[in-house]
């Protein structure tokens, strides 16, 4: 049975090639205000496959990104984020605007006619 918290090196591995290339397909900006991505991944990987708190490095590692919120392995929490709640992430652009990146389709950031890009005016 697969262990949410402490996934074989395997499903690491394949977790980590999932996320990031799901990231690289769904977000506004790849850039991400000019982050290395790659060199970022090739920086942390060793880190990432022996970790015993492999779900909080992964949200740590997109949280460097500048990437907000994405989350792994938390089916029994209670709380919801803003994200969570209208299905869309955002970024905090150079003029500290937050920016909608990941619009998921049925959502209702989807449903007020939100797009990826749109930019978070108020809540």
């Amino acid at each position: 049975m697969f262990n949410y918290q402490n996934p074989t090196r395997a499903e690491r591995e394949q977790i980590i090639t999932a996320a990031v290339s799901l990231f690289r397909q769904r977000f506004y900006d790849p850039k991400l205000n000019n982050f290395d991505l790659d060199g970022e991944l090739q920086n942390q990987m060793g880190s990432l496959l022996e970790t015993p708190a492999f779900p909080a490095a992964m949200k740590e590692f997109f949280r460097a990104c500048g990437s907000r919120p994405i989350d792994f392995f938390y089916e029994s929490e209670r709380r919801v984020s803003l994200g969570k709640l209208l299905k869309a992430t955002f970024f905090k652009s150079e003029n500290a605007e937050h920016v909608f990146q990941d619009v998921l389709i049925g959502g209702r950031a989807e449903e007020a006619g939100i797009v990826s890009g749109d930019v978070l005016a108020s809540v």
